[in-house]
């Protein structure tokens, strides 16, 4: 057993001083993937950074998924983590989150009031709350201190109780739909209250992900895909704060998810047939990259006050993702995106659509993380959609609604219930339904009017979550049952309370309804003092390939948008941007787009497949923030980022996923030139 931990030993000093030490530790957080067949291996590497870590003073969670605990089931696994995590604590093994927290509380200082404000980092508010009750010095009753735990440990307590017992804002237990946002809240919680960080360890011990073509084993792979995507995505843009998600599963697994859901497949990208050396830094490896290599002499390449901004984008860009810390400097041409999102954008609170068109590979994707970038600096809300053609489509107007909803982003940071959010903000500043046009918009209105009741009789917080699910066009709860427990709780007949689904049924009313509700909830970013609403659909060209019944539903719902954009329909104007992005290839629906747009008096921007001269430029600013992290005295040289061109060509890559399989591959040979296990030191490569 010594000799097989000895075999991980270097590899565990990078892990050590690079990811925890100088990353994790200082607040950044990041994913690593390592695949193996050789179970027992498997088992030494897993106990190893477990042990590692919580020797450095991580809370750890080790979750060993199975048919019975599955990636898929995220309530389960954030059920699971509340209840398992492990610190030591003064040398004590301290087991699940909220006996952690209270040790934490006992033993040490905690800035209290930086728990209560309104972080973005700390996005579930319930959860936010109940921790600062935990943390405080007095004491507790046992009653009191019992629903306390049991909230904190995801089970289900109701508001009523709650407050029976004095923990007011303790709301929202966990469900499916709120976990990603508890977990999100318990690790940058964790991170604010001193603790070293935190390791979410995923190990595939069974053969859990069979991959066999049934729809409904897809299915359950296709979501948990989707949640290793989710947590790229947290670590890399900040969501997540001092985490560490380490994944150690069986060979094969990341090409199966990659198979089933592309947007993951993309960001796992493995890098192969290529790279002559392991790479460490780079975020997938083999077992066997980490047993065979030996360094006898190795230090980290950057000092523990490195610029952290600059360790984050990098780790964003071996993803494949735009860094939020740095687009400005990684844009080639970002100052004529610039002016083009400024085209784009109304000063006559009227609505409009615009185009962004180019071949697979060219920089849609990055073309809108820049319009989101300019949209937050001049104050307007931002929400990207990634259609997928089946659970987001615009074909089916009310889960695509859901989707506009749930991915607000507002320019002082994001929140748990976004769209409630709106309404307290609009009525803060004074407005209330007058403010909206006097026709149409009546649900918004009614919606409107219940916020301001629950407010007055302070039962806001108490239906919070069910009321930011309808009014997102949600139907996880009955809407009768609702108004009938508001009624018993404010005390008010059920009549006081007009609350309709949002998104009609009805084929021939729910594409007007769509719209309806869109430019209200426009309206309403306006009324809370932002400059209004863009709405980026991404991968338009994935709703080509269903059935004809449903591309039919797509069209439809175009020509509605571009009735209300001409203002030749009854829904009235509001300052609402949508902006689509396109192959504009010569299919049917990218030819409508042009004309939509052209039509509604928008306009294009056309991407053209990179330049040689582009794809260098691009290479010598990844290298500046390269060299900077890690201390490099080189300068830049071509020859490498040349080279990578031709390694796309050679497997097959070039055009495809261009600029992606570019940066990817770029840094993973920067990574294997100058990061560790290369058999050099900072001092040999200094001299």
């Amino acid at each position: 057993m010594d000799s097989k931990k000895n075999a991980f030993s270097s590899y565990l000093k990078y892990v050590e001083q690079e990811l925890i030490d100088a990353y994790v530790s200082r607040g950044g957080a990041t994913c690593r993937f390592v695949e193996g067949d050789h179970a027992e291996r498997r088992g030494v590497l897993t106990q190893s950074i477990r042990q590692l870590a919580l020797w450095k003073g991580l809370v750890v969670t080790e979750v060993e998924l199975s048919n019975d605990l599955p990636l898929n089931d995220w309530k389960q696994i954030t059920q699971y983590v509340l209840k398992n995590m492990e610190a030591n604590i003064n040398g004590i093994l301290v087991r699940s989150f909220p006996a952690i927290v209270a040790k934490i509380a006992e033993v040490g200082e905690v800035e209290l009031e930086m728990l209560l404000q309104k972080d973005h980092s700390l996005p579930h508010a319930g959860f936010r709350n109940a921790i600062w009750w935990l943390c405080q010095k007095e004491q507790q009753g046992l009653a009191q201190d019992e629903a306390l735990q049991s909230f904190l440990l995801g089970e289900k307590v109701s508001v009523a109780e709650l407050n029976s017992f004095g923990l007011n804002g303790v709301k929202g237990s966990l469900t499916q739909k709120n976990a990603e946002l508890i977990l999100q809240t318990v690790f940058s919680a964790l991170t604010m209250l001193n603790a070293s960080g935190s390791l979410l360890l995923l190990t595939e011990q069974e053969d859990h992900f069979v991959y066999n073509k049934q729809s409904t084993a897809l299915e359950k792979l296709r979501i948990s895909a989707n949640v290793i995507r989710r947590l790229i995505d947290g670590c890399t843009t900040g969501v997540l704060n001092g985490t560490l998600v380490f994944t150690v599963s069986r060979k094969g697994f990341l090409e199966r998810c990659a198979d089933v859901y592309p947007a993951v497949g993309q960001r796992l990208q493995i890098v192969k047939n290529g790279l002559r050396r392991a790479a460490w830094r780079f975020p997938i490896a083999s077992l066997d990259q980490l047993t065979n290599e030996k360094v006898e002499s190795w230090e980290p390449y950057f000092g523990l006050n490195g610029d952290m901004s600059v360790l984050k984008s990098l780790e964003s860009l071996r993803f494949g993702l735009v860094p939020h810390r740095h687009v400005e400097r990684l844009t080639i041409g970002y100052a004529e995106i610039e002016r083009w999102a400024e085209q784009c954008r109304s000063d006559l609170n009227l609505p409009g659509i615009h185009l962004i068109t180019g071949p697979f590979g060219t920089g849609k994707s990055h073309v809108i993380e820049v319009l989101r970038h300019t949209a937050s600096k001049r104050g307007s809300v931002f929400t990207r959609v990634e259609l997928d053609g089946r659970s987001v489509s615009m074909s089916e107007p009310n889960l695509l609604f859901r989707a506009i909803c749930r991915n607000l982003q507002f320019p002082d940071g994001a929140n748990e219930s976004p769209v409630i959010s709106l309404y307290e903000k609009a009525i803060e500043r004074g407005h209330n339904v007058l403010s909206f046009p006097s026709s149409g918009m009546y649900k918004i209105k009614d919606y409107f009017e219940t916020i301001q009741l629950l407010q007055r009789f302070g039962k806001l917080d108490n239906f919070a979550f069910q009321l930011e699910s309808v009014f997102s066009g949600g139907e996880e709860f009955p809407i009768r049952s609702l108004i009938h427990d508001i009624a018993v709780e404010t005390g008010l007949r059920q009549s006081q309370f007009q609350i309709e689904s949002l998104i009609d049924r009805s084929l021939d009313k729910r594409t007007h309804s769509f719209l309806e509700a869109l430019a209200g909830l426009a309206i309403l970013c306006r009324l809370s003092g932002y400059d209004g609403l863009v709405v980026a659909f991404d991968e338009f060209e994935v709703e080509t390939h269903g059935d004809k019944k449903q591309f039919e539903r797509v069209l439809a719902l175009l020509r509605e948008i571009l009735t209300y954009v001409e203002q030749s329909g009854l829904i009235p104007p509001s300052p609402v941007t949508l902006i689509f992005s396109a192959v504009g290839k010569a299919t049917a629906g990218d030819a409508f787009l042009e004309r939509l747009t052209a039509l509604a008096g928008g306009s294009v921007y056309r991407l053209s497949q990179w330049t040689d001269h582009q794809t260098i430029e691009l290479a010598s600013r990844i290298f500046e923030l390269y060299a900077d992290s890690y201390d490099l005295c080189e300068s830049f040289d071509s020859t490498l980022a040349r080279s990578v061109n031709q390694l796309l060509q050679n497997n097959g890559m070039a055009g495809n996923t261009l600029i992606r399989s570019f940066v990817k591959w770029y840094l993973a040979l920067l990574d294997m030139k100058y990061g560790p296990p290369v058999l050099l030191n900072t001092k040999e490569r200094r001299a």
